[in-house]
């Protein structure tokens, strides 16, 4: 009896589709342990990395963030930040979303009460005026909203930065936050007044414009150097933007109506009526420390000295040493026999004909600090 060949066949085909099935199977499995492994190694590293540094004082971050290379970024050797002042961070934070989503939502019915009223004519003089004021008003919203956007994109800038920030509250009697610099432990401090997030929002914003290159901090000094009149338009109109009652109710030259009245003569008008007999905040006080024209890391010396007189000072800290990334300072010295040391006094009376005041620049100052991204301002 012959034996049916495609019975052979089938059995043939079987046996080739269970070899194929196993190989499958045993690459799966491989595959799944490899996995298994590199998330182990992962997890055992991210450990590692949590031992041995310390979270920057702005690194706020999630579950999502660990799973991201952004959890690397915001690794920085330095002081743990104290609990408490993470959450106030994130509750300002909070605070600024809820606010952006009311904003939207205001506009929103303004819009539709505007459509509603163009749509029963405007030959009427009242309706018109009225008109005018809501249509004021829906740009105002508008500014602020896009106001309140930017703040929230550059405190995302300050979590991703290698600079060290640390909140510090200020009691609720103060007349105004500020921010200073811990040249001790190599932190920004960000300095505002108690549970007050317009406050934390001015503060905040001058933070990102050290971060940006916009404003230095020089040791010896108390304030930060190249803070000037825009940088402290683009604080109040930030501060506008959470709260604008708080601006409004601010003594100046003129009376605050929407954002876009926050300019530079409002700013040089400020004066704190709440402030004791005697404090300079008392009258228009801004004039008097900070700069009126633009300045910020490419500042040459020459416009520092327009308004701090005191050359001798500078003469004595800035040696050669510090001014040999200029590339015009490299080819005056090139091939003459000066000291490094050599202090930037001597330097002017070697070279009695150069402007060093013009090609010397703040960042160039041997105890300026500078922010993590002065690339954002470059020459």
């Amino acid at each position: 009896m012959f034996m049916p060949v495609v019975n052979i066949t089938n059995y043939m085909t079987f046996r080739k589709i269970k070899e194929i099935y196993q190989k499958i199977l045993t690459v799966f499995s491989l595959l799944i342990a490899i996995i298994g492994i590199g998330f182990l190694l992962k997890t055992i590293e991210k450990e590692e990395l949590r031992e041995n540094f310390d979270i920057m004082a702005f690194e706020i971050f999630d579950k999502k963030d660990l799973e991201t290379k952004n959890y690397y970024s915001i690794i920085k050797s330095g002081d743990v930040i104290e609990r408490g002042s993470i959450e106030k961070y994130n509750s300002h934070k909070k605070k600024i979303q809820n606010e952006y989503s009311r904003v939207i939502k205001k506009k929103g019915r303004l819009e539709r009460r505007l459509e509603k009223i163009k749509s029963l004519g405007s030959s009427n003089k009242k309706r018109t005026n009225k008109i005018k004021k809501i249509e004021y008003r829906i740009n105002d919203l508008s500014v602020r909203k896009d106001c309140l956007n930017l703040i929230s994109r550059n405190l995302k800038a300050l979590e991703s930065s290698t600079d060290i920030f640390k909140l510090n509250e200020l009691p609720i009697n103060a007349l105004s936050g500020n921010l200073t610099y811990d040249y001790k432990n190599d932190t920004v401090l960000i300095n505002y007044i108690s549970g007050q997030t317009y406050s934390f929002i001015h503060e905040a914003t001058h933070a990102y414009q050290f971060y940006a290159g916009y404003i230095v901090f020089v040791k010896n000094t108390k304030l930060p150097t190249a803070l000037d009149i825009p940088d402290e338009v683009w604080a109040y109109r930030a501060q506008y933007a959470y709260d604008p009652m708080g601006v409004k109710r601010m003594t100046s030259n003129k009376k605050i109506n929407g954002i876009e009245d926050i300019d530079e003569d409002w700013v040089l008008n400020i004066k704190n009526l709440k402030a004791p007999k005697g404090d300079p905040r008392g009258k228009p006080y801004q004039r008097d420390y900070i700069y009126k024209e633009k300045k910020d890391i490419n500042t040459t010396l020459g416009e520092l000295l327009e308004r701090n007189k005191d050359i001798a000072y500078y003469d004595k800290i800035i040696k050669l040493e510090d001014l040999l990334s200029i590339p015009s300072i490299r080819k005056l010295i090139a091939n003459k026999p000066i000291d490094k040391s050599t202090a930037l006094s001597k330097l002017r009376i070697l070279f009695p004909y150069f402007d060093f005041n013009n090609k010397i620049k703040l960042k160039h100052l041997p105890n300026a600090i500078i922010g993590d991204s002065e690339l954002i301002i470059r020459n």
